[in-house]
């Protein structure tokens, strides 16, 4: 039998209903009173990040409760869903992009402070040279032969693949931030009314025959463990 949708304001309680209702179809325990709260706060107050764990393909409960409050038909797939609650929540692709990127360093970041757990007081050192170095423009990730560059405009490049002074450990770190930077531009871009420009790949306008290493010249600290 067809479940009756909503099209008008849904309160709280009907949210949370709603989302009782499908769980129990579902599973054969009633869901908890902290899942129930989380699914109609979030659908309340219209939170895409807040509902996007109806989407992964593990909560059927959270889609169905979705779809009937919503009166919107959902299409197959979770990509698909999942843009279906953006357009609904009213928010730009480059915030969830933003969002991600965010995720990603703080990922990196956790990785880095396990690495370096004898040395806890690097983890902030790293992070502030990597920006620093960013800010002079440095600001591209460079693959020429078997290393890796952190380059500028002209060309001229930070050797990360040199194992003496440990930046090889750095790479996955500089470009979750490179990532994080082109989102936070492309998101204040789009807040502006301005279109979203494509990120320039890792090697556009750069020469391959680099300079290097202007690290050593500049007195890159030693980030070995």
């Amino acid at each position: 039998m067809k479940r009756p949708v909503s099209v008008e304001p849904v309160s709280r309680e009907r949210a949370a209903a709603v989302y009782a209702e499908e769980f129990a179809r579902y599973y054969p325990h009633p869901a908890s009173e902290e899942a129930i709260a989380r699914f109609s706060e979030a659908y309340v107050g219209r939170d895409y990040f807040g509902l996007e764990f109806a989407f992964n393909g593990l909560n059927g409960a959270a889609r169905e409760a979705f779809a009937r409050l919503s009166g919107m038909a959902l299409p197959a797939g979770q990509a698909a869903g999942r843009e279906v609650l953006r357009k609904w929540a009213g928010i730009p692709q480059e915030l969830i992009d933003l969002r991600r990127a965010s995720k990603a360093v703080a990922s990196q970041r956790s990785a880095l402070e396990h690495r370096m757990r004898h040395q806890p007081e690097l983890v902030d050192q790293s992070i502030n040279w990597i920006n620093q170095q960013l800010d002079a423009g440095f600001d591209q990730m460079m693959h020429v032969g078997r290393r890796y560059y952190l380059a500028n405009a002209e060309g001229r490049g930070i050797d990360l693949s040199k194992k003496s002074s440990g930046l090889h450990q750095l790479r996955p770190m500089i470009e979750a931030i490179l990532d994080l930077r082109a989102k936070e531009t492309a998101y204040v871009r789009v807040m502006q009314g301005e279109p979203a420009e494509p990120a320039e790949t890792a090697e556009a306008g750069l020469d391959a025959a680099i300079e290097i290493p202007l690290a050593d010249a500049d007195g890159t600290p030693d980030f070995r463990m």
